[in-house]
């Protein structure tokens, strides 16, 4: 897996769905990216049953260790509604003015519920 090329939503709902089948807690994947959009590394963090913490520290840490580029993030809602909530904005948010200045871009936020995805890059949310 490490070395595929992940440059649009079709690669990254491909890379990270097989990553929820079954889930029935929430979880979080993150995709680290080289400059050239080549999957480094991929990522699963477990959470509770309707609530992830996302672990900026470990996300920034690996990234750096890694010399990323670029990070895609994915996580799944049990509940079925794959719309973002406002701790999911909040958090996506957090993440995005962290790396920006470590020369890092956040590539795009998905998240995964009933069969349906949303991209937050597709949807202007970042």
């Amino acid at each position: 897996m490490p070395g595929r090329l992940i440059l649009g939503i079709d690669a990254a709902t491909a890379l990270f769905a097989p990553g929820f089948e079954g889930a029935r807690g929430e979880r979080l994947q993150v995709a680290y990216l080289d400059a050239g959009r080549r999957l480094i590394e991929l990522q699963l963090h477990g959470g509770g049953a309707n609530t992830i913490d996302l672990p900026l520290r470990r996300i920034v840490a690996k990234a750096l260790e890694l010399q990323a580029r670029e990070l895609v993030i994915a996580h799944n809602h049990p509940s079925g509604d794959p719309a973002p909530s406002d701790a999911d904005l909040r958090m996506t948010r957090q993440l995005d003015s962290v790396v920006k200045p470590l020369g890092l871009k956040l590539r795009d936020h998905l998240i995964f519920a009933g069969g349906r995805w949303t991209s937050f890059y597709a949807a202007g949310l970042l």
